[in-house]
């Protein structure tokens, strides 16, 4: 269980394509997995506390749910027909787990790259990278922060509820 932090669990392709398939915060259950030919990977992403064994803390079957929900929620997002949803969806998931409420919407506040985003919905990051700006001039979200450690604003968060 991750106690403090972010942990991406990623799968990388034969061809070497890095494709991220869930980020985790402070809470999450992350399960590990035996080394096997389906190459997921856990990696933290910031600096990570957890507790090695979780099945007698109090709860554990409520943040098993919470896990099994996200998980299905993010296959959800990733089968919507169209990038834009696919995008819009990931990131209120993401809002979900690490938002920030802001006088404009909520803060997501793990940064993330286009192409970070693109290997997660199926696209390319030139794709993602017009669709953020798409977005933004359509008022759904803004950025916020500086080149690099830039964090997304959304004006409009899709309510799911995997808490």
């Amino acid at each position: 269980m991750v106690e403090a932090g972010i942990v991406a669990t990623t799968v990388i392709h034969e061809d070497g394509a890095e494709v991220l398939t869930a980020l985790h915060g402070p809470g999450a259950i992350v399960i590990g997995h035996p080394e096997d030919s389906c190459c997921l990977q856990n990696h933290a992403r910031t600096d990570v506390r957890g507790w090695a064994h979780v099945a007698a803390t109090p709860r554990f079957a409520d943040r098993l749910r919470t896990r099994v929900r996200q998980l299905e929620a993010w296959a959800a997002v990733q089968a919507r027909p169209h990038l834009q949803d696919r995008l819009i969806g990931l990131l209120s998931l993401l809002a979900e787990t690490f938002g920030e409420p802001t006088p404009t919407g909520v803060r997501v506040a793990v940064s993330l790259t286009h192409g970070q985003l693109a290997a997660a919905i199926g696209a390319t990051r030139a794709t993602v990278t017009r669709l953020i700006g798409r977005l933004r001039s359509g008022g759904v979200l803004s950025l916020e922060g500086e080149s690099g450690r830039e964090h997304f604003v959304l004006h409009f968060v899709e309510r799911h509820h995997h808490r």
